[in-house]
């Protein structure tokens, strides 16, 4: 049985989409932009004749291409304004409170704050601190007990 015979120069290309061809323009160098709603490509030295006739073909889809890549280069720039303002508003906000803030200190005096909480004294420090301050390494000394006592009760900035 013999194959059939395909002529490959008669056979049919596939389409590109408008996408695509504008994606390939690019890709060989070619500007296509818009201008007062025409459509552009150059530098015209550049285009062949088959870029010509592709082009001619996909117009219409090229024009719309270029007008939704407009649209959502927009879009982001409209996101990243807003995201912008929320930044500033967050901003201002703050600052106001902290000219409130500010202005009840002036009026009332300091706010008090709460001390921060200490964190417990880990388990292995406990152990060193009850070896070193007894002979027996008895962590019921009165020594042993007193250190402890120490750093539950000073906060680590005011400790030598």
């Amino acid at each position: 049985m013999i194959a059939p015979v395909i002529n490959i120069a008669s056979a049919r290309k596939p389409t590109l989409t408008p996408a695509e061809l504008l994606t390939r323009l690019r890709i060989e160098g070619l500007r296509v932009y818009l201008k007062d709603g025409s459509l552009f490509v150059g530098p015209q030295s550049a285009v062949t004749a088959e870029q010509r006739k592709l082009i001619r073909e996909h117009r219409d889809g090229l024009i719309g291409k270029l007008i939704a890549e407009k649209d959502a280069d927009i879009e982001l720039l409209q996101r990243d304004l807003k995201a912008s303002e929320d930044k500033r508003t967050h901003a201002e906000t703050l600052l106001e409170l902290t000219r409130i803030q500010l202005g009840i200190e002036r009026e009332y005096g300091s706010i008090r704050r709460s001390q921060p909480a200490l964190p417990p004294i880990p388990e292995d420090i406990r152990r060193f601190i009850a070896s070193r301050c007894h002979p027996d390494h008895n962590q019921d000394s009165e020594v042993s007990t007193r250190a402890m006592a120490w750093l539950n009760a000073v906060p680590r900035e005011a400790r030598p």
